[in-house]
């Protein structure tokens, strides 16, 4: 699974927001392009009650939810983040107000080459297939979409490779985490019912985040339903908590609540799907000045997967 970039994008429109307060000019597009967001298909109940055999890795009724590959598996996988908000500050004695807005969307089908004792992938073959941010209303095509890369993993390190030839400094950068570490969804065997939380270390496996974030995922294992492919599936609540230092003294608040969809029987996640408020404090330096900064809006997180051989 593509490790979710939330985080280093919002390091991004905050680095802007700092240098465009230097230059005196704190300029946002009022509007951008919007690109289309997928909808996730949710597991259907069955129509009455059925009698279900646990699928394999349950033991009394409770099991640890991560992600287990098998050499030869086929997936696609879709990912978009949404975040629109506002900011309010004075420049030159009068009150402005600003939009922030960024868009990412990304579509990849991959097949899993290599494996390790855990089940987690190794080696992979991925072809992006669509892959773009849209910023300040600007869309930027990212540099691999439409190319089949090879990922593979030697100790913490992603190396990538393109039959094509070389691939640029800043994509094997961008990429040098990607099979850093399996994703799991508990550290511990959990049931219907459970709570926990997961821990910033958790976290920081399979999310970008950067050392000065703090936050939790609060979760809890609501139900479990069969899909219309037959399949069980957790459904797990959740709440995402972070706050998130921006450059030039600003600070960001997320809290975001959602669903996580777990895959019993193929013992892999299957979708999340994450919104709510996201709020900006903090003031921005202008020589010897502080601008006082104050906003918020709205982010979302998607992303879906679908398994096959």
């Amino acid at each position: 699974m593509r490790r979710i970039a939330v985080f280093t994008t919002l390091l991004v429109l905050g680095g802007a927001l700092w240098a465009g307060a230097q230059k005196g000019l704190l300029k946002w597009p009022e509007s951008g392009a919007k690109p289309t967001r997928p909808q996730p298909t949710r597991p259907t109940p069955p129509p009455g009650p059925t009698t279900v055999r646990p699928p394999a890795g349950v033991t009394g009724g409770k099991m640890v939810l991560a992600d287990r590959f098998q050499v030869g598996e086929k997936y696609i996988s879709v990912f978009s983040l949404s975040i629109d908000a506002r900011m309010s500050f004075t420049a030159g004695g009068r009150p402005q107000v600003k939009k922030l807005s960024f868009k990412t969307f990304e579509r990849y089908g991959q097949i899993v080459m290599a494996v390790d004792p855990q089940g987690g992938a190794s080696r992979v073959k991925r072809k992006y297939f669509v892959s773009y941010e849209v910023e300040e209303g600007r869309k930027k095509t990212k540099w691999y979409q439409g190319k089949l890369l090879v990922l593979t993993r030697q100790g913490r390190k992603t190396f990538v490779s393109w039959p094509g030839g070389a691939v640029p400094g800043p994509v094997r950068q961008e990429l040098s985490d990607e099979l850093a570490a399996r994703l799991a969804l508990s550290d511990q065997p959990v049931g219907v019912g459970d709570r926990w939380v997961l821990t910033e270390q958790t976290l920081r496996r399979f999310m970008d985040l950067p050392p000065a974030a703090r936050g939790t995922v609060r979760c809890r294992w609501s139900k479990t339903i069969t899909s219309q492919a037959g399949h069980q599936v957790a459904t797990i609540a959740a709440n995402m908590v972070l706050t998130l230092p921006l450059p030039g003294g600003l600070r960001l608040d997320v809290d975001l609540t959602g669903k996580l969809f777990y895959n019993l029987s193929l013992r892999k996640l299957e979708a999340l799907i994450f919104r709510g408020p996201v709020t900006i404090k903090g003031a921005l330096a202008q020589g010897r000045r502080r601008i006082p900064v104050t906003g918020g809006g709205r982010a979302s997180i998607v992303m879906l997967r679908r398994f096959g051989r």
